[in-house]
């Protein structure tokens, strides 16, 4: 079976900003975000410090085909009861692409 796709076939996946989620610090909270989003797309980023509070962040970034956005939009709104997701902000955005470019 052949499929066809509608991106030009050497355009980089364009990928969502970087998000800080807020995970929480307990048995089984790794496995559950891992089952939610790593068997489709990559994860490009995984930053995590150990803080030994409740929580604790992690810098996350996600390797999403524009395609599927719709669909970890809703992947990350199923997660949204235990985990946070914050965007960067735009100068934090910044500061970060030129350690990555």
């Amino acid at each position: 079976m052949r499929t066809t796709s509608h991106t030009p076939p050497n355009t980089p996946p364009i990928h969502p900003p970087p998000n800080q989620v807020e995970f929480p610090e307990r048995p089984g909270a790794l496995r559950q975000f891992l089952d939610a989003v790593s068997p489709t797309w990559n994860i490009t980023l995984f930053h995590y410090r150990n803080t030994g509070n409740q929580s604790s962040t992690v810098l996350l970034g996600m390797q999403v085909p524009p395609s599927d956005w719709e669909r970890f939009a809703a992947v990350q709104e199923s997660l949204r009861a235990n985990f946070t997701f914050n965007e960067l902000s735009d100068e934090a955005r910044k500061v970060f692409v030129k350690f990555i470019a």
